[in-house]
């Protein structure tokens, strides 16, 4: 009698986390980017490839066709053989799960069917698939989780292996339980390690939820948003590895100070605001909620969804801070660009007139009979020349404002401007101190750069009290090179903070309002961004500009 190997009873995976599986293994594998998928389908197909098996890889949005035909070009240099002998195939979803553009179970599983013994009769060993879940609507979730748990029938005894693969993101709770106890395995990534969890080969239902529970709970400690369970009395139950990072940094409370506490009860603070409006409404409506909600704890914004369950509320949330931040300042360079293209459309126009007008009343000053009226004309003069200056910095603001860029270094600019702002600071009874580091050559403009220095130190030396003192700084930050301008004013108020670097918008008595947003619409042409950090004991500017490469 012939030994039958362990090849012959169970395929090579090509993975490293679990090198053999067995015929009729349907996995679910749960991943958050393109190269998640890329790490386990292409060494995946490999294997079955070299093992003789007909192999079908179904797309979706996150990946196309053309990328993973690429991907497995570059695992596989001998690729091209394969796809023109026909061992795989690479197809859209469209063409495999919504032929006529309906999704039907039967057909489906019946696909699958006729797959695999076309595979057999051109002498494969058997099937090896994948398909991405990507396209899946809400509309349809139920039907397909109905196909999922009928193919583990389908391929019950039949060569056909098979890995699902869900966006971590588009699942809530309730869903990642229904997608794992369809599927004799789940692949997941914690802590950047891939690892297989075993699902329900045993047969007896309390250690079927036992695993599934494990699985489960490795699942959620692997993802990277906050997750968090509260019962029908509001306490918290469970709160996953982001989850408790969260509240521990910017709530200053840890799992254990959480976990059975009303939730309400240890966060007072969170009563009566949009989140806890939300989450009752979830509950007593029984509907999911999303939402972008502004923290209590200070300028921190996160983006929630709450699922509601007949045992209380399943809560996503991920912090979009920096997200917000960048759509702030994309908000507010649209405004400055915008003003840039008035300010070169109609500075110069307005400038020509009044130049003819500066002339005349020069030419009348010079006059005998207007001897008595030059104390008026002069004024008029000097109003003319403050008019000009401001609309000087408005065409500042111009977006296609031509400049004299250059390699320059940044600390020769500020030491060639040292002596102009201390003998600024020393008039008021102020103090300033410069410090550099050695630093790399930057694209500049000196001019601008100057401009920008010189703004920025002069609001700082405004905001002080005599006797203040000022610290100017550079140095460098991994691939930046940071410009610091720190006061020891008093800070600026939050609602003025946000107004900060809007052209005309001031808080001085004589200030034109042009000073920030000039600075700003400078630091875009440089390809810097400008910070701000303040507080009672004084504002610090930093300006970051890219190392030149």
């Amino acid at each position: 009698m012939a030994l039958i190997t362990i090849e012959e009873r169970t395929r090579k995976t090509g993975l490293d986390f679990i090198e053999y599986i067995p015929w009729g293994s349907h996995i679910c594998t749960f991943y958050q980017t393109k190269e998640d998928l890329f790490e386990i389908l292409v060494p995946y197909f490999k294997a079955g490839l070299d093992n003789n098996e007909f192999c079908l890889w179904v797309t979706s949005e996150v990946l196309n066709v053309q990328e993973a035909e690429e991907a497995m070009r570059n695992f596989i240099p001998d690729f091209e053989i394969y796809l023109n002998r026909g061992q795989m195939k690479i197809l859209p979803y469209t063409e495999h799960y919504y032929k006529n553009s309906i999704f039907s179970v039967e057909e489906i599983l019946s696909s699958w069917v006729v797959s695999f013994n076309e595979a057999l009769s051109n002498g494969y060993d058997g099937l090896r698939v994948t398909g991405n879940t990507s396209w899946i609507d809400k509309g349809l979730w139920n039907d397909f989780i109905d196909y999922e748990a009928r193919f583990n029938d389908v391929i019950d005894g039949l060569n056909i292996n098979a890995i699902c693969t869900y966006l971590i993101d588009k699942c809530n709770i309730q869903e990642i339980i229904e997608v794992v106890v369809n599927h004799k395995y789940t692949f997941i990534k914690r802590d950047n390690k891939w690892q297989a969890m075993h699902g329900f080969e045993l047969n007896k239902t309390e250690e079927k939820l036992k695993i599934s529970n494990n699985i489960i709970t490795n699942i959620l400690e692997s993802i990277t948003d906050a997750f968090f369970v509260l019962d029908k009395k509001w306490c918290a139950i469970y709160l996953n590895k982001e989850a408790e990072l969260f509240t521990k940094k910017n709530l200053g409370v840890n799992r254990e100070e959480l976990s059975g506490k009303n939730f309400w009860e240890t966060l007072p603070e969170l009563v009566d605001t949009k989140l806890y409006r939300e989450f009752q409404r979830a509950v007593q409506e029984q509907v999911s909620v999303h939402f972008e909600h502004l923290s209590v704890y200070g300028k921190m914004w996160v983006y929630i969804s709450a699922y509601p369950s007949k045992n209380g509320l399943f809560v996503y949330f991920k912090d979009m801070t920096e997200q917000k931040m960048i759509q702030e300042e994309m908000a507010r360079l649209d405004r400055l660009n915008l003003i840039g293209e008035m300010a070169a459309g109609i500075g110069h126009e307005v400038r020509n007139p009044m130049t003819t007008i500066k002339g005349f009343l020069q030419l009348l000053s010079e006059k005998d009979r207007y001897l008595q009226d030059r104390e008026f004309l002069d004024l008029m003069i000097d109003e003319l020349d403050r008019a000009n200056s401001i609309i000087s910095e408005f065409l500042s603001l111009a977006k296609n404002k031509n400049v004299d860029i250059k390699k320059r270094n940044l600390n020769k600019i500020l030491n060639s401007i040292l002596p102009l702002i201390q003998a600024d600071g020393q008039v008021k009874d102020k103090y300033i101190n410069l410090e550099t580091q050695v630093v790399s050559d930057l694209l500049l403009d000196e001019k601008e750069i100057r401009q920008l220095v010189l703004n920025l130190v002069r609001n700082g030396l405004e905001a002080m009290s005599p006797g203040g003192k000022m610290e100017i700084r550079t140095y460098s930050e991994e691939d930046e090179v940071v410009l610091t301008v720190k006061d020891s004013g008093k800070g600026i108020e939050p609602e003025i903070l946000e107004k900060i670097g809007i052209p005309f918008y001031t808080t001085k008595e004589n200030g034109t309002g042009l000073g920030l947003a000039v600075c700003y619409s400078i630091a875009s042409r440089h390809n810097a961004k400008i910070d701000i950090k303040t507080g009672t004991e004084g504002t610090t500017f930093s300006v970051r500009f890219k190392k030149t490469i």
